[in-house]
């Protein structure tokens, strides 16, 4: 995990746990596609690569926005920061869905 990512998820303002969870989300996808390259198929792997690649690029940049706004910023956009950070839930499990595994 970038640790880029995780400082600024340490520093999410009330979303605090979400944000926590999300990354050791996104160090799972990583240990699971790790763990079951050699079983995959070569283009699900790269597929299920591209797409987390593409996740955790979206994730760092806007870890990086919210983790600069203050409580009451936080506080004032923490349904869309939620929203976001279920969203980015739903993509890092879909990541391990075009692999073919299960976490």
């Amino acid at each position: 995990m970038s640790p880029k990512i995780y400082n600024s998820a340490k520093k999410v303002s009330l979303h605090r746990g979400l944000a926590a969870t999300l990354i050791l989300q996104c160090d799972e996808v990583l240990v699971t596609i790790r763990d079951n390259a050699g079983k995959a198929d070569r283009s699900n792997l790269q597929a299920a690569i591209n797409k987390t690649i593409e996740t955790f690029t979206a994730i760092r940049l806007d870890m990086a926005k919210w983790s600069k706004y203050s409580t009451w910023r936080c506080w004032w956009e923490r349904h869309t920061i939620e929203d976001k950070l279920q969203e980015y839930s739903i993509l890092i499990r879909h990541s391990l869905d075009i692999l073919g595994v299960s976490e």
